[in-house]
């Protein structure tokens, strides 16, 4: 009997208790999503409309390449007459890149 009496003298201190309970829960849970996406996560997002139609993905990527170089040099000056290949062009073992004028030989 003396429980009863007692919740019936502090009834009010335990309501409110509890009412102060239940707030502080729902503002945590109620504002952490919106205090969330203040911070920066990195994600950008954007809204398109929907339309129909084919969907194109595309990547870019960076980085770096670099080519062998070769110098030819001949020990006699020879003059070039025509080159037969362009900057970038692959070639094989044995073919010819120019023709050269063998008169000043």
């Amino acid at each position: 009997m003396k429980g009863i009496a007692w919740a019936k003298q502090n009834w009010k201190k335990v309501s409110a208790a509890a009412a102060a309970a239940v707030l502080v829960c729902g503002l945590y849970f109620g504002l952490s999503p919106v205090l969330a996406q203040g911070a920066d996560s990195g994600a950008v997002y954007k809204e398109e409309t929907v339309s129909r139609g084919n969907l194109t993905v595309g990547v870019t990527e960076s980085g770096s390449a670099s080519l062998e170089t070769k110098i030819v040099s001949y020990p006699v000056a020879v003059e070039v007459e025509e080159v037969y290949v362009k900057a970038g062009q692959r070639v094989t073992a044995g073919e010819a890149l120019m023709k050269v004028d063998l008169a000043a030989l």
